[in-house]
């Protein structure tokens, strides 16, 4: 593996692995959003307690198991959303060495090359590792699921299978999504091997699953959301949202269009002659049909987010079927595809604002007094807050509601979430922010704001 990544000839790829995980890790401390800080306040440590467990399962709408893991981590380092952010970004990191294995066993070095380097300038699969939530995880979940479905195909042994099975059950628990993917593979795999045992093995596989995940199939209240999971649109069926995932409707439209043409042309040949290449092109589709048929029937499921672990096999499929086309088509593409793609990264931003919070902190030291805290109405900011690496490092003072009057402070400070960035609906101050919640004893001496907060310092009178 070391000859590959600092090989002479791949110079262009380990200063792309330095150069993105330099990014990656500048980005680490900028502002964290309303789903961070959910997912931050239930992987707390202490819900790995018996007790706090069961409100672990209950309060998360995706599978708990990341927050479970992200508890054990947390508990072994600190309970920082920093450290979160670093989680992510470790599974991006997996995923992609996976990935690299996966090529190396199954496809050309041509291909591996290509492959490798269009995962690493991914806009979409960059953005999503730099959030404290599952999106890398379940990444990974599906290319370590893929990993041991190719080892069967290629070197089948009951041994394998025992492991396959294994991972693919632990993977699915972590990941819903997979299953249309999964469902796949046990067709693929009863048809190759006609075999009574296997389709007992596959139902006894879905048994343990539902008795595994029973409890939160059950105690989820919010699968019909449209706030958490969003709502249907016929736009969809213009891009099937590649446009998000390559970052540029241009790109986005290339690689839509090119992957369509040469499949539309090529049908046969890669049914016949490229199992594997037909492997992943179902894989993909699946997930489509699944998630189309799910937003229909059940709740839209529409949103880009959702799909992210299956860019990896978009960004596969698209340059196996270049081999399908002459050389000059082939470099032209190629040299499009990476040129879009190196000065979206170059210039790189996030698709939306996060919330200044570092900027308000500096408004806070300057004022040198506690701040209270707000645990009844706003406990998942106010959890990653005090939590937070810079938070502490300033060493900023804070008290609760419930010890206002215990502790009687000269001053102290109220932060007001005014328009946080992920509310991009508001335009004007939120009134209330302005208002004076402690009139009896205290008064307004100055109001700070960012773009996101208003910050109120209070004064005894």
């Amino acid at each position: 593996m070391s000859k590959f990544f600092f090989g002479q000839k791949n110079i262009l790829l380990s200063i792309s692995i330095i150069y993105i995980f330099f990014l990656k890790f500048d980005n680490i401390s900028n502002g964290f959003w309303y789903d961070e800080w959910h997912t931050f306040y239930y992987s707390n440590p202490n819900f790995l307690e018996n007790g706090n467990l069961i409100t672990l399962i209950k309060n998360s709408v995706s599978p708990p198991a990341y927050f479970i893991l992200n508890s054990f981590i947390y508990k072994i380092f600190k309970y920082e959303p920093e450290i979160g952010r670093a989680i992510s970004i470790l599974f991006d990191i997996l995923s992609f060495i996976t990935l690299y294995f996966i090529l190396k066993n199954n496809f050309s070095k041509k291909i591996r090359y290509y492959v490798l380097l269009g995962y690493l300038f991914n806009y979409s699969l960059i953005v999503y590792s730099l959030e404290l939530r599952f999106y890398s995880f379940n990444t990974f979940t599906l290319l370590i699921n893929i990993f041991f479905f190719f080892k069967i195909i290629n070197n089948f042994s009951y041994k394998l299978l025992i492991y396959y099975l294994l991972i693919s059950l632990f993977c699915l628990s972590s990941n819903y999504f997979l299953f249309p993917i999964i469902c796949f593979q046990f067709f693929y795999l009863l048809i190759w091997k006609k075999n009574f045992e296997f389709l007992l093995l596959i139902l006894s596989f879905f048994l343990i699953f539902y008795l595994i995940n029973q409890i939160h199939f059950l105690e989820v209240k919010n699968l019909s959301s449209k706030d958490i999971w969003g709502t249907f649109t016929y736009k969809f069926f213009i891009s099937y949202y590649f446009n998000i995932f390559f970052g540029y409707k241009i790109l986005g439209f290339i690689l839509l269009s090119s992957i369509l043409i040469i499949i539309f042309i090529n049908f046969k040949k890669i049914i016949f002659n490229d199992k594997k290449l037909f492997i992943i092109i179902c894989f993909i589709i699946s997930t489509y049909i699944f998630f189309i048929l799910y937003s229909f029937i059940f709740t839209p499921v529409l949103r880009p987010r959702y799909f992210l672990h299956i860019v990896p096999l978009i960004i596969l499929v698209f340059f196996l079927l270049l081999d399908y086309l002459s050389v000059r088509k082939q470099f032209f593409i190629i040299f499009i595809f990476f040129l879009i793609s190196f000065i979206r990264i170059y210039f790189f931003s996030l698709p939306f604002e996060k919330p200044d919070t570092n900027i308000m902190i500096n408004m806070i030291k300057e004022k040198k007094s506690p701040i209270i805290l707000d645990f009844k109405s706003e406990k998942y900011f106010f959890n990653h807050l005090i939590n937070s690496h810079y938070f502490k490092k300033n060493k900023i003072k804070s008290f609760t509601h419930d010890q206002l009057n215990l502790i009687n402070p000269g001053s102290f400070i109220e932060i007001c979430l005014n328009n946080p960035s992920f509310k991009s609906l508001i335009k004007k101050d939120d009134p209330k922010c302005f208002r004076n919640n402690y009139d009896t004893n205290y008064i307004i001496i100055d109001t700070l704001k960012t773009r996101d907060y208003i910050v109120k310092v209070y004064s005894k009178i």
